[in-house]
Protein backbone atom coordinates (compact mmCIF):
# COMPACT_ATOMS: atom_id res chain seq x y z
CA UNK A 1 0.00 0.00 0.00
CA UNK A 2 1.77 3.18 -1.17
CA UNK A 3 2.51 6.04 1.59
CA UNK A 4 -0.51 8.51 1.93
CA UNK A 5 -0.34 12.01 0.61
CA UNK A 6 0.31 13.98 3.64
CA UNK A 7 -1.38 17.51 3.79
CA UNK A 8 -2.05 20.81 5.90
CA UNK A 9 -5.02 21.75 5.71
CA UNK A 10 -5.04 26.09 6.40
CA UNK A 11 -8.91 27.47 6.43
CA UNK A 12 -9.21 31.37 6.15
CA UNK A 13 -11.48 32.58 8.23
CA UNK A 14 -10.96 36.71 8.39
CA UNK A 15 -12.80 39.89 8.53
CA UNK A 16 -15.38 38.24 5.91
CA UNK A 17 -18.80 37.48 7.61
CA UNK A 18 -17.02 37.82 11.11
CA UNK A 19 -15.24 34.85 10.47
CA UNK A 20 -17.77 32.59 9.66
CA UNK A 21 -17.31 29.00 8.15
CA UNK A 22 -19.78 27.95 5.03
CA UNK A 23 -21.13 24.76 6.94
CA UNK A 24 -20.22 22.48 4.11
CA UNK A 25 -16.22 23.36 5.46
CA UNK A 26 -16.92 22.92 8.65
CA UNK A 27 -18.32 19.36 7.73
CA UNK A 28 -15.54 18.84 5.15
CA UNK A 29 -12.69 19.60 7.96
CA UNK A 30 -14.56 16.85 10.20
CA UNK A 31 -14.42 14.01 7.65
CA UNK A 32 -10.77 14.38 7.30
CA UNK A 33 -9.98 11.96 9.26
CA UNK A 34 -11.74 9.24 7.32
CA UNK A 35 -10.37 9.79 4.30
CA UNK A 36 -8.47 6.89 2.37
CA UNK A 37 -5.01 7.82 1.14
CA UNK A 38 -4.42 11.18 2.73
CA UNK A 39 -2.78 12.12 6.15
CA UNK A 40 -4.09 15.58 7.12
CA UNK A 41 -3.63 18.10 10.05
CA UNK A 42 -5.63 21.24 10.16
CA UNK A 43 -4.43 24.58 11.25
CA UNK A 44 -7.05 27.13 11.27
CA UNK A 45 -6.16 31.37 10.29
CA UNK A 46 -8.72 33.11 12.22
CA UNK A 47 -9.04 36.95 12.36
CA UNK A 48 -6.41 37.84 10.16
CA UNK A 49 -6.55 41.12 8.36
CA UNK A 50 -5.66 41.07 5.34
CA UNK A 51 -6.18 37.69 4.34
CA UNK A 52 -2.62 38.16 2.80
CA UNK A 53 -0.55 38.01 5.91
CA UNK A 54 -2.24 34.74 6.88
CA UNK A 55 -1.31 33.04 3.38
CA UNK A 56 2.75 34.68 3.97
CA UNK A 57 2.76 33.08 8.08
CA UNK A 58 1.46 29.66 7.28
CA UNK A 59 3.33 29.27 3.83
CA UNK A 60 6.34 31.12 6.08
CA UNK A 61 6.07 28.50 8.76
CA UNK A 62 5.68 25.55 6.29
CA UNK A 63 9.11 26.21 5.25
CA UNK A 64 10.94 27.16 8.29
CA UNK A 65 9.82 24.21 10.38
CA UNK A 66 7.80 21.27 8.31
CA UNK A 67 9.78 21.66 5.24
CA UNK A 68 9.70 17.81 5.36
CA UNK A 69 6.54 16.46 7.30
CA UNK A 70 3.53 17.76 4.72
CA UNK A 71 3.84 16.87 0.74
CA UNK A 72 1.03 19.72 -0.02
CA UNK A 73 -0.22 22.95 1.58
CA UNK A 74 -3.70 23.43 0.70
CA UNK A 75 -5.30 26.71 1.84
CA UNK A 76 -9.30 27.07 1.69
CA UNK A 77 -10.97 30.39 2.33
CA UNK A 78 -13.87 30.18 4.65
CA UNK A 79 -16.72 31.10 2.11
CA UNK A 80 -15.64 27.74 -0.18
CA UNK A 81 -17.79 25.16 -0.56
CA UNK A 82 -14.97 21.89 -1.08
CA UNK A 83 -17.06 18.84 -1.91
CA UNK A 84 -16.00 15.51 0.44
CA UNK A 85 -13.00 14.51 -2.82
CA UNK A 86 -11.65 18.55 -2.56
CA UNK A 87 -8.15 16.21 -1.89
CA UNK A 88 -8.25 14.45 -5.13
CA UNK A 89 -7.38 17.70 -6.86
CA UNK A 90 -3.96 17.07 -6.74
CA UNK A 91 -4.19 13.20 -7.15
CA UNK A 92 -2.10 12.29 -10.39
CA UNK A 93 -1.08 15.42 -11.22
CA UNK A 94 1.71 16.40 -13.29
CA UNK A 95 5.06 16.05 -11.15
CA UNK A 96 5.94 19.09 -12.36
CA UNK A 97 3.24 21.03 -10.28
CA UNK A 98 4.21 23.24 -7.90
CA UNK A 99 0.69 25.10 -7.34
CA UNK A 100 -2.25 22.70 -8.02
CA UNK A 101 -6.07 24.66 -7.56
CA UNK A 102 -9.27 23.05 -8.26
CA UNK A 103 -12.52 24.49 -10.48
CA UNK A 104 -14.36 27.21 -8.71
CA UNK A 105 -16.28 30.62 -9.95
CA UNK A 106 -16.74 33.90 -8.68
CA UNK A 107 -19.64 36.45 -9.85
CA UNK A 108 -19.31 39.56 -10.96
CA UNK A 109 -22.61 41.81 -10.06
CA UNK A 110 -21.30 44.98 -11.71
CA UNK A 111 -20.96 43.31 -15.12
CA UNK A 112 -23.28 40.49 -14.80
CA UNK A 113 -21.24 37.82 -15.12
CA UNK A 114 -20.11 34.98 -13.80
CA UNK A 115 -16.36 33.88 -14.31
CA UNK A 116 -13.98 30.82 -14.22
CA UNK A 117 -10.76 31.83 -11.28
CA UNK A 118 -8.32 30.77 -14.14
CA UNK A 119 -6.45 32.53 -16.80
CA UNK A 120 -3.84 30.42 -19.14
CA UNK A 121 -1.38 31.71 -22.40
CA UNK A 122 -3.05 32.65 -25.26
CA UNK A 123 -6.78 33.10 -23.80
CA UNK A 124 -7.97 35.92 -25.07
CA UNK A 125 -11.86 35.76 -23.29
CA UNK A 126 -14.91 34.42 -24.17
CA UNK A 127 -15.99 30.88 -24.04
CA UNK A 128 -13.89 28.04 -24.46
CA UNK A 129 -14.01 24.25 -24.37
CA UNK A 130 -11.92 22.45 -22.10
CA UNK A 131 -11.62 18.30 -21.29
CA UNK A 132 -11.80 17.59 -17.71
CA UNK A 133 -8.30 16.84 -16.01
CA UNK A 134 -4.94 19.65 -15.75
CA UNK A 135 -4.60 22.20 -17.30
CA UNK A 136 -1.03 24.50 -16.96
CA UNK A 137 -2.45 27.92 -15.99
CA UNK A 138 -1.17 31.78 -15.87
CA UNK A 139 -3.04 32.74 -12.64
CA UNK A 140 -5.58 31.54 -10.69
CA UNK A 141 -7.30 31.99 -7.46
CA UNK A 142 -7.00 31.22 -3.80
CA UNK A 143 -9.86 30.51 -2.60
CA UNK A 144 -8.72 26.98 -2.61
CA UNK A 145 -5.12 26.40 -3.37
CA UNK A 146 -2.81 23.56 -2.89
CA UNK A 147 0.76 24.28 -2.93
CA UNK A 148 4.11 22.30 -2.53
CA UNK A 149 6.29 23.30 0.44
CA UNK A 150 9.20 22.71 -1.94
CA UNK A 151 7.84 25.38 -4.62
CA UNK A 152 7.99 27.95 -1.54
CA UNK A 153 11.62 28.02 -1.77
CA UNK A 154 11.69 29.44 -5.03
CA UNK A 155 9.49 32.34 -4.51
CA UNK A 156 10.85 35.31 -3.51
CA UNK A 157 9.18 36.60 0.30
CA UNK A 158 6.76 37.91 1.30
CA UNK A 159 4.73 35.45 -1.09
CA UNK A 160 1.12 37.38 -1.18
CA UNK A 161 0.98 41.27 -1.22
CA UNK A 162 -1.61 43.82 -2.66
CA UNK A 163 -0.60 45.84 -5.44
CA UNK A 164 -1.20 49.80 -5.06
CA UNK A 165 -0.78 52.89 -7.47
CA UNK A 166 1.00 56.06 -6.68
CA UNK A 167 -2.37 57.47 -4.67
CA UNK A 168 -2.54 54.05 -2.57
CA UNK A 169 -5.13 52.60 -4.28
CA UNK A 170 -5.36 49.26 -4.54
CA UNK A 171 -5.38 47.87 -8.23
CA UNK A 172 -3.74 44.40 -7.89
CA UNK A 173 -4.97 40.97 -5.72
CA UNK A 174 -2.79 38.70 -3.62
CA UNK A 175 -3.68 35.96 -5.71
CA UNK A 176 -2.53 37.42 -8.82
CA UNK A 177 0.73 39.02 -7.60
CA UNK A 178 1.33 35.80 -5.99
CA UNK A 179 0.96 33.80 -9.05
CA UNK A 180 3.85 36.42 -11.08
CA UNK A 181 6.10 35.76 -8.82
CA UNK A 182 5.60 32.14 -8.39
CA UNK A 183 6.28 32.00 -12.44
CA UNK A 184 8.56 34.45 -12.42
CA UNK A 185 10.82 31.82 -10.21
CA UNK A 186 9.58 29.22 -12.74
CA UNK A 187 7.11 27.64 -10.42
CA UNK A 188 4.41 25.78 -12.98
CA UNK A 189 0.67 26.13 -12.02
CA UNK A 190 -2.02 23.83 -13.13
CA UNK A 191 -6.01 23.91 -12.23
CA UNK A 192 -8.03 20.93 -12.53
CA UNK A 193 -11.75 20.59 -13.22
CA UNK A 194 -12.58 17.60 -12.39
CA UNK A 195 -12.91 18.80 -9.07
CA UNK A 196 -15.53 21.43 -8.69
CA UNK A 197 -15.58 23.43 -5.72
CA UNK A 198 -18.60 26.16 -4.37
CA UNK A 199 -18.24 29.84 -4.04
CA UNK A 200 -20.44 30.94 -1.24
CA UNK A 201 -21.39 34.86 -2.04
CA UNK A 202 -23.95 37.28 -1.14
CA UNK A 203 -25.76 38.58 -4.13
CA UNK A 204 -28.32 40.73 -5.09
CA UNK A 205 -31.22 38.93 -5.94
CA UNK A 206 -32.66 41.89 -8.31
CA UNK A 207 -29.61 41.17 -10.25
CA UNK A 208 -29.94 37.39 -10.69
CA UNK A 209 -33.45 38.49 -11.91
CA UNK A 210 -32.27 40.56 -14.60
CA UNK A 211 -29.90 37.92 -15.76
CA UNK A 212 -32.17 35.38 -16.10
CA UNK A 213 -34.64 38.01 -17.78
CA UNK A 214 -31.99 38.61 -20.43
CA UNK A 215 -31.41 35.12 -20.94
CA UNK A 216 -34.91 34.01 -22.00
CA UNK A 217 -35.12 37.00 -24.17
CA UNK A 218 -31.53 35.52 -25.99
CA UNK A 219 -33.10 32.23 -25.81
CA UNK A 220 -36.57 33.16 -27.31
CA UNK A 221 -34.55 35.38 -30.40
CA UNK A 222 -32.35 32.67 -31.18
CA UNK A 223 -35.18 30.04 -31.50
CA UNK A 224 -37.95 31.11 -33.68
CA UNK A 225 -39.86 27.54 -32.68
CA UNK A 226 -40.28 28.67 -28.95
CA UNK A 227 -43.27 30.73 -27.79
CA UNK A 228 -41.76 33.30 -25.19
CA UNK A 229 -43.22 35.01 -22.47
CA UNK A 230 -41.70 37.18 -20.10
CA UNK A 231 -41.95 35.66 -16.76
CA UNK A 232 -42.42 31.81 -17.50
CA UNK A 233 -39.56 28.96 -17.44
CA UNK A 234 -37.60 28.69 -20.60
CA UNK A 235 -37.16 25.07 -22.20
CA UNK A 236 -34.80 22.94 -20.50
CA UNK A 237 -31.54 23.58 -22.28
CA UNK A 238 -28.52 20.72 -22.15
CA UNK A 239 -25.47 21.08 -20.10
CA UNK A 240 -22.92 23.80 -21.53
CA UNK A 241 -19.88 22.79 -23.38
CA UNK A 242 -18.22 25.96 -22.64
CA UNK A 243 -17.10 28.10 -19.86
CA UNK A 244 -15.90 31.36 -19.60
CA UNK A 245 -12.29 31.43 -18.00
CA UNK A 246 -10.98 34.58 -16.77
CA UNK A 247 -8.88 35.28 -13.57
CA UNK A 248 -10.09 37.82 -10.86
Amino acid sequence: MPDPIRILIAPLSTHERSGWWHPDLGRFVADLPHLNGYATAVCPLHNFNPAAAARNLICKRMVEEHLKDFDWLCMIDNDMVPPTNLLDTIKNCPPEAGIVVPEFSMFNQTEKKLTLCWSFEGYEGGGVKLSRGFHELTKCGTGVMFIRPSALLKIEYPYFHYVYDSDGVQIGTEDIAFCQKARMAAVRIFGNNRIRVGHYKSVDLNVLAEMLFDKKVLDAKQDKSVDFVPGTASPAAPPAETSPVEAR
